[in-house]
């Protein structure tokens, strides 16, 4: 729920209890008024529950994101850092680091370009 639509139900229920409020005064009940207000005052807690959730939903979207952005530069980089390093032991007498450099650095280069792809995608949606 948006919080358009929850001020608008909260105008709805509002006016509602009102009008039973109104009504019951008129009438001279004394019993309606209090149930209408204990009622009005607990469907604007459940409005408000969702709104949260929604609001909630929004601020995690917003960290997610933040934090996959600043991850990926961060992961890539180490991988490249270390796939260079194992790459250059392996030149030093270390054979089988060689290997082990290259998918490093060749699944860094992977994650960049996916990262890329993804990134033009979503910019060209929005």
């Amino acid at each position: 729920m948006n919080k358009q639509k929850f001020m608008f139900l909260g105008v709805l229920i509002t006016l509602a209890v009102t009008a039973m409020v109104t009504i019951s005064v008129i009438r001279g009940n004394a019993v309606i008024p209090i149930a209408a207000v204990i009622l009005g005052l607990a469907l604007i807690s459940l409005c408000r529950r969702k709104l949260e959730n929604e609001i909630d939903r929004e601020k995690l979207r917003e960290v997610s994101k933040d934090a996959s952005r600043i991850t990926l530069p961060v992961f890539g980089t180490a991988m490249v850092v270390v796939g260079a390093v194992f790459m250059a032991l392996s030149r030093g007498g270390y054979l089988d680091l060689m290997e082990v450099g290259q998918v490093m650095t060749f699944t860094a280069c992977g994650l960049i370009i996916i990262y890329f792809v993804v990134y033009l995608y979503y910019s060209r949606k929005v």
